[in-house]
């Protein structure tokens, strides 16, 4: 395989490949707006034993990024590249270059599709509240990346309103758990340190167990990703306590614009006091003084999981816009790979189905 290589694609744009270390990438990511822990050194090389980078230049300046997780055979060329929320081209210091979403995309499905024979997944971190959505969409698909209809959906808060305007915007009841919650004394804290996350596991644990979730996040491996990480990019951690006594807490990525709600957790005691609502509130007020532009609520389902949906609905009011993801692109011309992803996919539900039936 082909590393550690720089090319030109035209008399503009040029790209690295497999040329930065894990101290270059967590500087390159800061750059963009639409970054999130998902596209951080750390969390892939924790996740994979393999991980390949990919810098894009405009005139000798960055202008897209990304980081993969590749899965191969040995001495065979068959395997699997993986981009989650990425790629990264929506830069801070500019308005968003069509472009550079193009080239990027480009030298993807060169480097990773045709030179490595690899089968390609991109899991784009584009909702339908973006400009130009449908122009991007088109942009993948010149590019050869397609994707069925996809079911993802979430919800956005508009940071760049007032906290006056955004706390009036809440749903009637939604504000009135906010104010009976204000009332009962709580404690708020707020940062990155080990300590915070450990408490919010604690938490974590305590819900999975007491709501027998059957698909929880492995919080473990969240907590090895957060001890990785630089202050910089780290999960923001919040933790709402009585007395000394956790109730509840959230963990966000805060990296880019836009805050993400990664988890949330609230005790027994918690829900009797309404703690999870002043740890949104709390969040809310705490982004905005970041600077960030808007609050991803992390995703809502109002079939699959009515009474989530309901809860993060009531920060935007009554029958709030949901946005749609644009998919998972898939991108293949290589046979052997094809078998391999779709061999690996097929093993994974059932492996799945199976832990079901030992847990009944």
């Amino acid at each position: 395989m082909k590393t550690n290589r720089e090319f030109k694609i035209n008399s503009e744009y040029s790209a690295l490949v497999d040329f930065v270390d894990e101290n270059e990438m967590n500087n390159i990511i800061q750059l963009f707006r639409d970054a999130t822990v998902n596209q951080t050194w750390a969390y892939n090389h924790l996740r994979s034993k393999k991980c390949s980078t990919l810098i894009l230049k405009r005139n000798g300046a960055i202008a897209a990024a990304a980081i993969l997780r590749l899965t191969t055979l040995p001495g065979l060329r068959i395997g699997v590249a993986y981009l989650g929320s990425g790629p990264l081209w929506r830069l801070k210091s500019e308005a968003d270059n069509i472009n550079s979403l193009h080239n990027i995309l480009f030298v993807l499905r060169k480097e990773y599709v045709i030179d490595r024979e690899l089968y390609m997944r991109i899991s784009p971190n584009l909702y339908t509240n973006i400009p130009d959505y449908n122009e991007m969409v088109h942009v993948f698909s010149v590019n050869g990346f397609h994707s069925p209809r996809c079911e993802d959906r979430t919800l956005f808060l508009d940071l760049e309103q007032s906290e006056s305007d955004i706390r009036k915007g809440f749903y009637l009841n939604w504000r009135r758990n906010l104010n009976r919650a204000e009332k009962t004394g709580f404690s708020i804290h707020i940062g990155t340190d080990d300590y915070l996350f450990k408490t919010f596991k604690e938490i974590y644990k305590e819900m999975v167990t007491l709501k027998n979730y059957q698909c929880a996040i492995d919080i473990n491996e969240t907590e090895r990703i957060q001890s990785s990480l630089p202050e910089e990019l780290k999960y923001t951690v919040i933790i709402c306590d009585l007395e000394n006594r956790p109730m509840s807490g959230g963990v966000f990525s805060t990296i880019g614009d836009t805050g993400v709600y990664f988890l949330g957790a609230t005790n027994s005691s918690g829900r009797e006091n309404f703690s999870s609502f002043i740890v949104h509130w709390e969040m809310i007020k705490w982004m905005k003084k970041q600077g960030l532009r808007q609050y991803d609520l992390g995703g809502c389902s109002p079939e699959k999981v009515p009474e989530t949906y309901y809860f993060k609905a009531g920060i935007l009011g009554k029958n709030p816009p949901v946005y749609q993801r644009i998919g998972i692109m898939d991108l293949c011309e290589n046979p052997l790979s094809k078998i391999a992803f779709n061999t690996g996919i097929h093993i994974q539900k059932h492996s799945s189905l199976l832990k079901k039936i030992i847990k009944k």
